[in-house]
């Protein structure tokens, strides 16, 4: 509860804007092996959520917060986030752990690079490399 909190704090106290922007990422939602994110700029601050494919019956989700550091080409960041599953063998919906990394855009106008490195509250790590444009 305290996180749902600080995020709705950060996110009211941020300049509103429409910097939405899509991106194809492999490993992004983590474990799927083709995702498609919504993301969203702001200054300093991007939410990021999507869905990927994992097999027939897995679809992976999630959502993300990340900290940019710079405003240039080159954007290192950190970020942190939950990854859901959704089954089609009886149809469930749970949180798997959260993780958190690393990582880089090299940005321009209006297509992105992307890479991070991760960790989840699992002890396991992984890339996520993808492609985006902004609308």
């Amino acid at each position: 509860m305290t996180r749902i909190i600080l995020i709705l704090l950060v996110f009211c106290s941020m300049q509103a804007q429409a910097n939405w922007s899509m991106n194809f990422g492999y490993n992004n939602p983590p474990g799927a092996t083709v995702g498609l994110n919504l993301l969203n700029f702001w200054d300093h601050v991007a939410l990021e959520f999507g869905v990927g494919y994992v097999s027939s019956t897995f679809i992976d989700g999630d959502i993300n917060l990340k900290y940019l550091f710079m405003q240039q080409v080159f954007r290192p960041y950190i970020q942190g986030g939950f990854s859901t599953a959704i089954t089609g063998t009886g149809v469930g919906l749970g949180f798997n752990s959260g993780y958190a990394g690393g990582g880089f855009f090299l940005k321009g106008n209006p297509i992105y690079f992307y890479a991070s490195y991760n960790i989840t509250g699992l002890q396991i790590s992984f890339g996520q490399v993808g492609l985006g444009f902004e609308f």
